[in-house]
């Protein structure tokens, strides 16, 4: 319903009137309005003037939301970043997360207020606890599972604090996705492109390597993930000796492990070392690496307009498995 009001001319008004309707009836029926709600009216309450300061009351109630749950443990996060010199872009310390984290782990655009980077495969965006073995300054250097919100606090790149469960975080992809992925460095940008993600202003395309070929050069792919609607469209990049095939999928709908089902169960193609959706015939030594890769990221209204070539490692896989 609030996604409806930037339709409506008065989108404002009725915005607050519907989060009013929600305060309302919280407590009676235990329904409370999300991060993602909060982010919706404030988008659309800072673009009217006269709404500024109402836009900014909207924004801080979301800040306590996220903050109450999150716990202490972000309490104490928040305390200590404060004490700590801040870098003013991840950009300055690209080559220290290089170094860390693999030539794949890069800068692909920033501005004051997001960052859009290059996750390497195998990382998570976030750990729900950051254990020793996660911190950057006390990792090994055979030691990969610290997550990319963890290993751009240690460098002190400043994030958004409304995702209570990762700091940053507007949108995910998988670990062993490679890629593209843009986080807030502002609470202000981050419910502006959480709003954009959820009216589908964000173009993402993907790039995987499947195991077999699909009937067709492109086509869409409408089938339910989770049984939830989902829409892809596909083209063939690169077709191999064997039965690998580059292909290129650009979603429609964000669904949970969209592209690997749509893949896996819609071209009969499964992608290369899943380990879910693949037929079993792939090696599993792979440290949760497979061939998939978020290619690009495009949001016009914010003139983001990310491309992330495919990982260094890929050309020697494709070969081993050729």
């Amino acid at each position: 319903w609030v996604g409806s009001c930037f339709e409506r001319i008065q989108g404002a008004q009725f915005a607050l009137q519907l989060l009013d309707a929600y305060d309302q009836v919280s407590d009676e029926f235990q329904i409370y309005p999300d991060i993602v709600t909060y982010s919706l009216v404030y988008s659309i309450l800072v673009q009217e003037e006269e709404y500024q300061e109402m836009a900014q009351k909207v924004l801080e109630r979301a800040q306590r939301v996220s903050k109450k749950k999150a716990g202490s443990k972000r309490r104490r996060e928040l305390a200590a970043t404060r004490r700590r010199p801040q870098v003013s872009c991840a950009t300055d310390v690209q080559d220290e997360l290089q170094e860390l984290y693999g030539c794949d782990c890069q800068v692909l655009q920033e501005t004051s207020d997001f960052l859009v980077l290059s996750k390497p495969s195998g990382m998570a965006c976030t750990h729900k606890h950051k254990t020793t073995a996660g911190k950057a300054k006390k990792r090994k250097s055979s030691d990969k599972d610290i997550s990319l919100v963890n290993a751009l606090l240690d460098k002190n790149v400043p994030l958004s604090t409304l995702n209570a469960e990762g700091r940053g975080l507007v949108h995910r992809i998988d670990r062993g996705t490679s890629g593209c992925i843009v986080l807030a460095k502002t609470d202000e940008m981050h419910a502006k492109l959480v709003t954009q993600f959820f009216l589908r202003r964000a173009k993402k395309i993907y790039t995987a390597v499947v195991t077999s070929q699909p009937a067709l050069a492109e086509a869409e792919i409408d089938m339910p993930v989770d049984g939830r609607p989902a829409m892809s469209k596909y083209r063939v990049m690169k077709q191999y000796d064997s039965d690998l095939t580059t292909i290129q999928v650009e979603t429609m709908t964000g669904r949970k492990h969209q592209v690997r089902v749509h893949c896996a169960k819609g071209l009969n193609a499964p992608i290369l070392y899943d380990p879910i959706y693949s037929d079993g015939k792939e090696t599993a030594e792979q440290s949760g690496r497979f061939l998939l890769h978020a290619s690009s990221l495009v949001i016009p209204d914010f003139d983001l307009d990310a491309q992330a070539p495919v990982p260094s490692w890929w050309e020697e896989e494709i070969s081993n498995v050729q």
